[in-house]
C-alpha cells in the first residue's frame, strides 16, 4: 500500500509541474519537433471539424481562449516583460485532458527582443503557467497555436 501511495504521489507531483517552456529554436535543438507533438495532441480546432477537439463547443473555445492569450499578456507586462511598441510573436499550447499546460512554444521574429527580454517572457511564462488551467476540459491531449500581439 506504501508503494502505491509513494507512486501516485510522484505521479501526482509530476502532472502539476510537468511543463515545458521553450522557444520554437529551442525545442528543435532538443530534438522535441512540433510534428511529434501534434501527433500526440489533436487540435483544438481544425478546417475539419472531424479533426477538432472543440469542434461542438468553438465558440466557447475561441472565448476561453482568447481570455487565456488576454491574461498571460497582463501577467507578462505585470511582471517586467516590457516590449518597444507592440511585438508580435507566434506560441503553440499543449493540454492535457484536464487543461494543464504541459508544453508552450513561442517564436520571435529575428532580432525583435534582446535576450534579456526574451529570458523574462520565458520566466513569466513558465510562472503563469504553474497556476493556470484551462477551464475547458478534453477527452484527449489537445494543442493550440496562434499569432499573438502583446
Amino acid at each position: 500500500m506504501r508503494i502505491y501511495l509513494s507512486i501516485l504521489v510522484i505521479l501526482f507531483h509530476f502532472n502539476v509541474f510537468c511543463q515545458t517552456v521553450l522557444s520554437i529554436s529551442e525545442a528543435t535543438t532538443q530534438n522535441l519537433s512540433l510534428t511529434h507533438l501534434d501527433s500526440l495532441y489533436k487540435s483544438a480546432l481544425h478546417s475539419d471539424t472531424t479533426k477538432a477537439v472543440f469542434n461542438q463547443q468553438s465558440n466557447a473555445f475561441i472565448e476561453t481562449y482568447t481570455q487565456l492569450v488576454q491574461q498571460l499578456g497582463r501577467f507578462q507586462k505585470e511582471n517586467g516583460f516590457n516590449a518597444n511598441g507592440s511585438l508580435k510573436f507566434f506560441h503553440r499550447l499543449y493540454f492535457n485532458t484536464n487543461g494543464q499546460l504541459e508544453y508552450y512554444l513561442y517564436q520571435f521574429k529575428p532580432n525583435t527582443v534582446l535576450p534579456e527580454q526574451e529570458q523574462r517572457f520565458k520566466h513569466n511564462a513558465e510562472l503563469f503557467f504553474k497556476s493556470y488551467t484551462f477551464p475547458m476540459q478534453a477527452p484527449c491531449p489537445f494543442a493550440q497555436c496562434c499569432k499573438v500581439v502583446l
